[in-house]
């Protein structure tokens, strides 16, 4: 007997790590369908020991026009599913969608002609069948149920109220309310098998299912609550060290088709035109240029394009002579008072000083010119020389503008403490300038002996560290401006980047960008040059476009196959 309040023994009950048997109230097997050869399903270590593992599916979801089945699903049959129960019935279980999932909807319970649990878009939703008619009713927050992290699923059918409630959470979130809809009207008998992850080869979804219940009542939230905990309190402390080790994976809303074909002509040339058509390209990024006729006639051949903003923005404005006196267009300044030139292009014959994203001018100018570039139909933007004054840190070029002496002191008073800071003993925070307390302090008297001797000064991990922040905050705001000027079309973001040298230098930013369009020098041309970066690129979850400049054909088109043949 069921103590009262307590949720009943559910008439089906899929723990796999019993195997394909159902350990609810009707017993019995369950049968597997492999709908495509070589596509079958899994018993892999999950979160209560074995779980559903249908990641060999070759897509996620499908549609009726996709006619090659895929995938493969579970299957329970028993007369009692037939004719839902005459109060209502619960279905529960938990998903862990990979993280190549597409906004097309799959299935992740099926009883055909009757009701239907579907997964797409990064959240669960319930569709009940009358007939040829039917009704969807969708959960709430889609982050809950995110690509790569396990979610729990709950849908509560009250035939005897006609409404239908719905519940989504995670370990680390908890269990919340999708709210209660009014049911249109309550799902029809059907005498079909109950199908557990795809919809007859057409919908498979692509991920791990487990703890899959129905119940024959429709279960109060306190119940629902119950089923939940009990389930997160059971999760296993003993799963393997690689599943321990992954880390969740954010979801990218620009995600590249293996087949896409990406060019980049760096300007506005018309000549490029029979290049794209050659080849056909289906996306033209990284060009400087906000002409609306060009870009109009890079749509006009089915080509996306991407603009480009570089860290240098608005150098053509700022004051010509290196003291940054006077300059009102936000560049950075060395402790000299100087403006600063990128190494590499200091020996150019015009001198474009970079600019600093913690300065208000600077960031005024760049959002400006991210204005101009989406009003002239650019679908995303690229960012060349991003790191700016996080990057110039790092080599001893330090921004010491006032923006970042201001910034710099309130990081201090926020981050620091008297074990952290002991080198500040006696100094007042509230009025701290990290420049005057080089040059009094620490005897730096000017830019070179900086450069030369930053390495080892006390409070360059906390400068360093400052300035990395002071890059983060820069792009999240960007990334609000973008979504204020563009809000009916999200405007993908990326930089010029790529995990060189076998370092994971960067990966700090991860979080910020859509992709990664990374310039592969002409001597960098090898297969490791290819595969090291787009494989680190792939760990977090973060596309990776590679431009290539080969002094030579044979080395590069080998690294190609190979990229290619690691699914590249």
């Amino acid at each position: 007997a069921t103590a009262a309040g307590q949720a009943p023994a559910p008439l089906v009950e899929l723990r796999f790590d019993e195997g394909f048997v159902n350990s609810g109230t009707l017993g019995g097997p369950a049968n597997v369908q492999v709908y495509a050869e070589g596509e079958g399903p899994y018993l892999t270590p999950g979160p209560w020991g074995d779980c559903l593992d249908l990641t060999a599916a070759s897509r996620f979801g499908g549609t009726i026009e996709q006619k090659n089945p895929a995938g493969s699903a579970v299957l329970v049959s028993n007369p009692a599913l037939n004719s839902p129960p005459h109060g209502g019935f619960t279905v529960t279980l938990w998903l862990k969608a990979a993280t190549d999932q597409t906004d097309t909807a799959s299935r992740l319970l099926t009883k055909s002609a009757a009701w239907d649990l579907l997964y797409g878009n990064g959240r669960p939703s319930f569709i009940a069948r009358k007939g040829a008619d039917f009704q969807g009713y969708h959960s709430g927050d889609p982050s809950v149920a995110r690509p790569g992290v396990w979610a729990f699923f709950a849908a509560t059918v009250d035939a005897t109220k006609n409404v239908i409630c719905l519940y989504s959470g995670n370990r680390d979130v908890g269990l919340g309310a999708g709210g209660s809809h009014e049911m249109a009207y309550p799902p029809s008998p059907s005498d079909s098998s109950l199908e557990i992850g795809n919809f007859l080869g057409i919908r498979p979804f692509k991920g791990c299912l487990d703890n899959v219940r129905l119940y024959d009542v429709a279960l109060t939230p306190e119940q629902v609550k119950q089923v939940f905990e009990r389930d997160v309190a059971n999760w296993s402390k003993g799963q393997p060290v690689s599943s321990l080790a992954q880390t969740p994976v954010v979801t990218r809303r620009f995600q590249p088709k293996q087949s896409a074909i990406f060019f980049s002509s760096r300007w506005q040339k018309k000549e490029a035109f029979d290049m794209l058509r050659a080849f056909r390209v289906t996306h033209l990024l990284w060009v400087y240029g906000s002409k609306p006729d060009y870009i109009k006639d890079v749509h006009d051949m089915g080509i996306s394009y991407e603009g480009t903003l570089n860290g240098l923005c608005g150098f053509q404005k700022a004051t010509k002579d290196r003291s940054a006196e006077g300059d009102a267009t936000g560049r950075q300044r060395d402790l000299d008072g100087n403006k600063v030139v990128l190494p590499h292009m200091a020996k150019w014959k015009w001198l474009p000083w970079t600019g600093c994203p913690n300065n208000p001018d600077f960031r005024k100018l760049f959002w400006d010119e991210a204005a101009q570039l989406l009003a002239a139909g650019a679908d995303s933007i690229m960012v060349d020389d991003w790191e700016m004054s996080a990057g110039t840190a790092r080599g001893g070029l330090s921004c010491f503008c006032p923006s970042c002496m201001t910034g710099f002191r309130e990081y201090l008073k926020r981050k620091g403490n008297e074990g952290e800071l002991g080198e500040l003993r006696g100094e007042d925070l509230a009025t701290f300038d990290y420049r005057e307390f080089l040059r009094t302090k620490l005897g730096i008297q000017n830019a070179e002996q900086y450069r030369a001797k930053f390495r080892s000064l006390p409070l360059t991990p906390h400068f360093l560290a400052f300035q990395r922040e002071g890059v983060r905050d820069f792009y999240k705001e960007f990334r609000k401006h973008l979504d204020a000027l563009s809000p009916q079309k999200y405007i993908p973001l990326s930089i010029n980047f790529q995990f060189y040298w076998f370092t994971l230098e960067g990966a700090c930013y991860m979080d910020l960008f859509d992709f990664l369009d990374g310039e592969a020098s002409k001597a960098m041309q090898s297969a490791a040059d290819y595969i090291y970066p787009c494989k680190a690129a792939e760990a977090f979850g973060m596309p990776q476009i590679m431009q290539t400049k080969p002094l030579s054909l044979g080395a590069p088109r080998a690294a190609l196959a190979t990229s290619y043949a690691l699914g590249q």
